[in-house]
């Protein structure tokens, strides 16, 4: 999924650094794009889970 903010402005003519802008002068459309995780981002956020789940499991049993 690729999600993008973009912003419609009046002014400056168009820059090929981010954010990027295009337009005539008159005319200026900015848009930036979001940072998409990477697989390991998403590996670690469920192996973050499992451990916590693991660790309440363990504190369930002992109490």
């Amino acid at each position: 999924m690729i999600s993008a903010v973009v912003g419609l402005t009046q002014g400056v003519v168009g820059s090929p650094l981010p954010p990027y802008s295009y337009g005539d002068g008159d005319f200026e459309v900015d848009a930036v794009m979001q940072a998409i995780p990477e697989p390991q981002t998403y590996a670690m956020f469920i192996a973050g889970l499992g451990l916590l789940g693991f660790v309440w499991q363990r504190k369930k049993l002992a109490a």
